[in-house]
């Protein structure tokens, strides 16, 4: 049983970190082809779709629950681990 947590953690995992990959590809591609960064550094005025895409970098990451997920991920690793320990070792029987 102790396996079987385990994999679904591992799962859990994955599609947590697939999921943040795509939202950081997006970002970056917007990024990239718009040249804000590039643009920002020179201080060059900035376009309607400039301004455009940096308006959805600004609110992805203001709605992001990035930091939530860490939380959650973290606390549900410690409880996997727990639960794992304790029923390879026998401490807890299902």
């Amino acid at each position: 049983m102790g396996k079987t947590i385990w994999y679904i953690g591992v799962a859990g995992y994955l599609w947590f970190f697939i999921h943040r990959y795509h939202i950081a590809k997006r970002r970056f591609g917007v990024i990239k082809d718009l040249k804000l960064l590039e643009k920002v550094k020179t201080g060059q005025k900035l376009s309607e779709k400039d301004l455009e895409g940096l308006e959805y970098l600004l609110w992805s990451l203001s709605v992001s629950k990035e930091r939530a997920n860490y939380w959650i991920i973290s606390l549900f690793s410690i409880v996997a681990i727990v639960l794992s320990l304790s029923l390879d070792m026998g401490a807890l029987k299902l």
